[in-house]
């Protein structure tokens, strides 16, 4: 095979795969909704001692939780650990940050659909195609050599 001959090749398995992604990419059918949480943005961690007492005593009160005995003998750095496991322990789960979600809606990117199947596809066909001809040819110049 020339290198005329393969170029040409490669030049048309990309634009095959430069259409096929291109025709996979349409426009949204609808709208996506917006969802605003109603809570505030998250805090950041306090950095004193006093700080990351006070928020930890708070995360404890939420959960209805007391410090444990003992815990003033706690190093900063366990407290900082122990308030940030106790502010992961009380986040809201999925259902309750947003009840209403359906998910993803027909038409969304992310839905799997035929022109999604198609591409992944003529990609598959077309990856498969130049790694047989990759081999053939590594083939053919080891055998000249």
């Amino acid at each position: 095979m020339t290198r005329k001959k393969a170029w040409a090749i490669g030049a048309v398995a990309f634009a095959a795969g430069a259409a096929t992604a291109l025709a996979v990419a349409s426009p949204w059918d609808h709208q996506p909704q917006v969802t605003v949480s109603s809570k505030a943005a998250a805090q950041p961690i306090p950095q004193t001692r006093e700080g990351l007492i006070t928020a930890w005593t708070a995360e404890l009160d939420k959960a209805g939780k007391t410090k444990p005995d003992g815990w003033e003998l706690l190093t900063t750095g366990e407290i900082r650990g122990r308030y940030i496991h106790q502010q992961t322990v009380n986040t809201p789960k999925a259902d309750n940050i947003d009840p209403g979600f359906a998910g993803p809606q027909p038409g969304d990117v992310w839905t799997t659909g035929p022109a999604q199947t198609l591409a992944v596809a003529v990609g598959a066909v077309l990856t498969g195609g130049a790694v047989v001809w990759a081999a053939r040819r590594r083939k053919t110049d080891t055998a000249a050599e």
